[in-house]
């Protein structure tokens, strides 16, 4: 009796089996969501002392401000948080404030409180602002120091955003 199996035919059933299997992982990350598998959102409180400072955009969003906004770079934009709770915002792209994102060239400035909270999920820990009658959270990203901040704006589907460092 021969048999049927040639060693080709294995080959591409394997082939074949990978391609199913990462067909069907990708439909269930589109059905559930997968952003655990590749955001670093913090997920342990992080010490009050590793956020207080100055941060400042790190130079992937200065030439996104400079290309897609805009806006001139030699103005500074800056988050300065303090030991006290307050905050300031300095020289900020409006496009942060506004709906839609979209760049009008300027630059605004705020101060008001903040503090760490979990998001709204329960899952990841955020920097709370808040000024006036309103208020933000600001993605924080890394399990340790140093962190990173993380500004989104505009409509959510643009994934727009801006990330902060602390200045050393």
């Amino acid at each position: 009796m021969a048999s049927n199996f040639s060693f080709s035919s294995a080959i591409s059933f394997s082939w074949t089996s990978k391609a199913i299997v990462l067909a069907l992982f990708s439909l269930a990350c589109v059905v559930s969501g997968c952003n655990h598998i590749y955001y670093d959102g913090t997920r342990a409180k992080p010490p009050h002392e590793a956020l207080v400072g100055i941060w400042i955009p790190d130079s992937s969003s200065l030439k996104y401000m400079h290309d897609e906004g805009g806006y001139i770079v030699s103005t500074k934009p800056e988050i300065v948080l303090k030991a006290d709770g307050k905050y300031e915002l300095n020289n900020l792209p409006d496009w942060i404030w506004l709906d839609d994102g979209v760049s009008q060239g300027t630059f605004r400035s705020e101060t008001g409180m903040w503090e760490v909270s979990l998001d709204g999920d329960g899952t990841y820990w955020i920097l709370l602002l808040r000024a006036h009658d309103s208020e933000r959270g600001i993605g924080l990203l890394g399990q340790r120091a140093p962190y990173r901040l993380r500004f989104r704006f505009g409509h959510v589907d643009d994934r727009r955003d801006m990330t902060f460092v602390k200045k050393e």
